[in-house]
């Protein structure tokens, strides 16, 4: 399987070439110039690095992109998890895998779209001091941070529940914690999007994707390793790879915890604020030229 991708991502590397039109396209509909698809994707890693290089310039921003990592070393141990593990210690089917997993994205749609949106409205709105436009972004911003640390805090103890669960039962039972965790993700990304203006926020998702598939690559190569090496051990230790993300996971709410706070993110909010005025400032500065010299002289 690793050979198969292997090839294929070097026939992507050096052998295929998409059409792309070049400037004397549309004197010329008939000519069309290649552009290796190595030089876009070096292109992606340039500008995925300016981006990053940016972020790490503010402390409460690293510790967001610490969390993201190891957020997706959770994700990308979803097989082991969710299908390897409870096949061999509880003899699941393919069809109690199924029920599994219906009960977790059934969990997760309703916090996502009924619960969490009612805890938004109920505090920001009902929040104290409320009357200002900052009082409320000063609200909104604690809210996600707290959304934050709970989700993390229940992904930690979901992971150590799975760990010690001794039937199916308590098994299944643990996913009403560790579904919590589905409010950790878009609080990071919301807090993040403080960092860069609206028409930036392409470029930022697209550097967080990129670092998250990154991520993702090692977190299962980490995760398969970890889990083969516990069921050849034949100890009874393949519960190891749930403690080990278990304590990953209780390391960075500990840092969103010291890390991740009010000030830290007004502190990166205040400069993009600054960032985007000056900008505004200069964009709405008119050219003068030959065509419009008098809308001046007045």
């Amino acid at each position: 399987m690793l050979a198969v991708v292997a090839l294929l991502f070097a026939y992507l590397l050096f052998v295929f070439k998409p059409f792309t039109p070049s400037a004397a396209a549309a004197s010329s509909p008939s000519t069309a110039a290649t552009k290796p698809i190595l030089l876009e994707l070096s292109h992606s890693a340039s500008q995925t690095l300016v981006t990053l290089s940016e972020l790490v310039k503010y402390s409460t921003a690293r510790s967001l992109l610490f969390i993201t990592l190891v957020l997706s070393l959770l994700i990308s141990g979803i097989q082991v998890f969710y299908l390897f593990y409870p096949s061999q210690k509880f003899g699941w089917t393919s069809f109690d895998t199924g029920f599994f997993a219906l009960v977790v994205a059934s969990q997760t749609i309703i916090w996502l779209t009924v619960i969490l949106p009612a805890i938004t409205r109920r505090r920001v709105v009902r929040s104290p001091n409320s009357n200002s436009r900052n009082s409320l972004a000063s609200s909104k911003i604690r809210l996600e941070i707290r959304l934050l640390q709970l989700g993390l805090l229940c992904a930690c103890l979901g992971e150590f529940g799975y760990a010690f669960s001794k039937t199916p039962s308590q098994f299944l039972l643990t996913t009403s914690i560790a579904s919590l965790s589905c409010f950790a993700n878009p609080n990071i990304r919301s807090l993040l999007s403080l960092t860069r203006a609206p028409r930036d926020h392409g470029k930022l998702f697209a550097a967080l994707q990129i670092l998250e598939s990154v991520a993702l690559l090692a977190g299962s190569i980490l995760v398969n390793v970890v889990y083969r090496a516990t069921v050849k051990s034949g100890r009874g230790r393949e519960h190891s790879v749930f403690l080990l993300v278990g304590v990953l996971l209780g390391i960075a709410f500990l840092v969103s915890v010291g890390g991740v706070s009010l000030p830290g993110v007004e502190a990166m909010s205040c400069v993009n604020s600054n960032q985007e005025g000056v900008q505004q400032e200069l964009d709405e500065e008119v050219v003068v030229d030959e065509e419009t010299p008098l809308l001046h002289t007045q």
